[in-house]
């Protein structure tokens, strides 16, 4: 399968459970018990919701899930799992593979904020978020540097290191690589052992924690060749740029 058709088929599974949300007869995914929704926990609070306001639902804290369509990744196999409320996300679920500066990973597919990833780190279940290098996810803060360094090619950007252009993204801040760097929107994903991308690009794999390498390896970024040699070159933290070719 070409690696922009495993980006659809994902994309497509998060929007259809995201979707469910504008229909008032679908019910919670996975409510406690095996309930659907109005299956009621905790009312909220700093144990079940952040301050920008996205809830978490189900899980330890038996946060509720009124008015919430509870999205969880077990798919019913673990009783009261924790899950996101979807009415609450707002454009994060949209954003999907474009997790811009300043975001983590959420169950491998989505973008989420910073402090949504810590609910889930304060609720036992950091193991389902990830930085945005896909590294482990260590429920610290992301780094804020003040200066940015200097580099030849590569475009760093971010707080320190100013804007990036219009059809740009400016991706990848975490602990393990403290600043973001620019690419285009939209990119599509590559694998180590198979890095397929369009013409003219490669395949960019960050260097992570020993346990979460495989991941990252399996989630490398297609973006330019310039731009992939660059990163590999000088991005602190580091990374490999893999020769990639089109698709079969």
């Amino acid at each position: 399968m070409e690696r922009s058709s495993c980006r659809l088929l994902l994309a497509s599974v998060v929007l259809a459970l995201a979707c469910g949300a504008c229909d008032p007869e679908v019910e919670t995914l996975t409510g406690a018990n095996g309930q659907g929704a109005g299956v009621s926990g905790t009312s909220g609070g700093e144990l079940c919701s952040t301050p920008g306001g996205q809830r978490v639902c189900q899980g330890p804290n038996d946060c509720s899930t009124d008015d919430c369509l509870c999205l969880e990744d077990s798919f019913g196999a673990e009783p009261n799992a924790l899950g996101i409320c979807s009415l609450e996300m707002g454009p994060w679920l949209a954003l999907l593979f474009d997790c811009p500066d300043g975001t983590v990973l959420l169950y491998d597919i989505t973008c989420a904020p910073w402090d949504l990833g810590k609910l889930f780190c304060d609720s036992g279940a950091s193991h389902k978020v990830r930085f945005l290098d896909y590294g482990a996810f260590d429920c610290e803060p992301l780094p804020e540097p003040s200066d940015c360094p200097e580099t030849e090619v590569l475009k760093l950007c971010g707080d320190a290191c100013g804007a990036y252009d219009d059809g740009e993204l400016c991706r990848g801040r975490s602990r393990l690589h403290p600043y973001s760097f620019c690419m285009p929107s939209g990119v599509d994903f590559c694998r180590k052992e198979e890095p397929y991308c369009s013409a003219g690009s490669n395949c960019f794999v960050y260097n992570v924690d020993e346990v979460s390498q495989p991941t990252a390896d399996n989630l490398g970024i297609c973006m330019p060749a310039a731009t992939c040699a660059a990163a590999e070159a000088e991005l602190p933290g580091g990374g490999v740029c893999y020769p990639a070719e089109p698709p079969p």
